[in-house]
C-alpha cells in the first residue's frame, strides 16, 4: 500500500513506531525496557504485511504489552527521529541488497508490470532515494504522509494479535 511517491513507506513506518509513544515518549524506551528485562523485540516488513514480535520473561509480559500496544494507539512519529530511522532503513537496504533472497525479490520486482497493483511492482524496501530525495524533489511532505499512512492502515480490523503466556486466558 505504499504510495507511488513514497516507495518503502510501510517499512519506514515500522521503524518509526519504535521511536516513542504518547504514554511512553522516550525514544527507544520500549526496546531498552525489553533489553533490560531479558527480552528482545523486532519487526519486519514484507511485500504484503508487517510483523512486530517480542519475547520477555513472564513477569514483564503485561508491562511489555502495554508499551507495545501504544505503537498502535498513540505513536509520536516525531520529526527528529525521521533522519535517524531513514538512515537505518538505508543501512538495511545497503547491507542486504546483494543477498540471494533479496536478489530473487529484485528479479520478481523487475519482471512485474509497473502499472499492475501487484506488490512486486513496487519497491517495498525503501531507501534514502525513495523516501527522501525523490519525494522532496516533488514537494512531498514525508512526515505528513507518514502520519496519513498510519491513520489509513493501522487500525484493529487490519491487524491480528497472538499472545502466548503462562497466565489464564482471561488475564491474557
Amino acid at each position: 500500500y505504499d504510495p507511488p511517491e513514497l516507495q518503502g513507506l510501510s517499512h519506514y513506518l515500522e521503524h518509526m513506531l519504535f521511536m516513542g509513544t504518547e504514554k511512553y515518549p522516550s525514544e527507544n524506551g520500549y526496546s531498552e525496557f525489553m533489553s533490560k528485562n531479558g527480552g528482545f523485540d523486532n519487526a519486519f516488513t514484507e511485500m504484503e504485511h508487517t510483523v512486530y514480535h517480542f519475547e520477555i520473561a513472564q513477569e514483564n509480559l503485561i508491562k511489555s504489552l502495554d508499551m507495545f500496544s501504544q505503537f498502535f494507539i498513540k505513536p509520536l512519529l516525531l520529526n527528529n527521529s525521521l533522519e535517524r530511522e531513514l538512515a537505518a532503513v538505508e543501512s538495511e537496504f545497503q547491507l542486504n541488497k546483494n543477498s540471494d533472497s533479496t536478489r530473487l525479490q529484485q528479479i520478481h520486482c523487475e519482471t512485474a508490470k509497473p502499472s499492475s497493483e501487484h506488490p512486486y511492482a513496487t519497491f517495498s524496501w525503501g531507501n534514502t532515494k525513495s523516501l527522501k530525495t525523490e519525494p522532496e524533489a516533488k514537494g512531498v511532505d514525508v512526515p505528513v504522509k507518514l502520519r496519513e499512512f498510519y491513520d489509513e492502515y493501522y487500525y484493529a480490523r487490519n491487524m491480528s494479535l497472538v499472545i502466548i503466556g503462562g497466565y489464564t486466558i482471561d488475564k491474557l
